[in-house]
Order: C-alpha cells, then sequence, then structure tokens
C-alpha cells in the first residue's frame, strides 16, 4: 500500500519517454509503477523513520514527500531499462529530493510531524557498564 504516492500520480507526472519504460504491450504497467513506488516509499522513509514516525501521515507533510516521491520515482524508472541514461534535469532533480531527505534525517530540516517517539535525542550522562574485574589493571602494567 503506498503511502505518499499513488499509480495515477505517477501515471500523470510522466512524459511518453518515461511512459515506454513502464510499458507492457502498450500501456503502462501499473504493477511495474507500484513496485518502483514502494522502492521509493521506503528510501523516504528509511531516511525519515531517524526522527519521525513512519510512515508520515499529517497533510501538509504528504505533499512535501509527494513531491520528493515524484523526484525519486523518475530517476527509479530510467533505472528499469540499462540502455536509458536519466536525463540531467531529472537527475538534478532526485539528487535534490535525496538532500533534503538527508537534512530531514540529520534535523537540519523539519516536517513539523510527529516526532519518533524512540528517537533519542543528544545523549547526557554517563554509561554504567557490568562485569569481570579489569585484569590488566595500572599497577599490573607498571613497568611495561
Amino acid at each position: 500500500m503506498s503511502n505518499y504516492l499513488t499509480v495515477q500520480e505517477v501515471k500523470d507526472r510522466m512524459d511518453r519517454t518515461v511512459a515506454a519504460l513502464y510499458n507492457d504491450d502498450g500501456s503502462p504497467n501499473d504493477d511495474w509503477i507500484a513496485d518502483d513506488i514502494e522502492t521509493v516509499e521506503g528510501v523516504i522513509n528509511a531516511h525519515l523513520a531517524v526522527r519521525y514516525a513512519t510512515p508520515v501521515q499529517s497533510g501538509a507533510d504528504l505533499g512535501l514527500l509527494r513531491g520528493l516521491g515524484l523526484d525519486l520515482i523518475m530517476e527509479v524508472a530510467y533505472r528499469r531499462k540499462p540502455s536509458a541514461n536519466v536525463p540531467d534535469a531529472l537527475q538534478q532533480a532526485a539528487d535534490r529530493a535525496r538532500q533534503l531527505l538527508q537534512q530531514i534525517a540529520k534535523g537540519e530540516l523539519s516536517l513539523g510531524a510527529a516526532a519518533n517517539p524512540e528517537t533519542k535525542s543528544a545523549v547526557q550522562g554517563s554509561i554504567v557498564v557490568e562485569g569481570n574485574d579489569p585484569q590488566m589493571t595500572r599497577e599490573k602494567l607498571k613497568g611495561f
């Protein structure tokens, strides 16, 4: 199930060249498009899961994620055929989408969505580790 993109949205964004990459006997194959949507949404969620509960579900954020997903899926479409080269404009858009996702993951950009409850902020304090007594202490190592 797609969270950020639909097959129809991808079809609406396609030009003839991209449609030909999904061509299955004269018309775009919806299953192939759905597979690529799943791939792209996996990439998006992998970045977002660092800071947010995924999939993100608030309305304002979905518009941004839909746009980033559409930029990424155009690149993925070209990867379906080894002989196809991604046009520069599409490659730049996909690179920019990845850059924005990385900024969101680092906390440089905020979606405004609910934070992932398991996300930890900067850890402060100390860590206590229990175990056997140390074998190599300062006293035993004197003279080495």
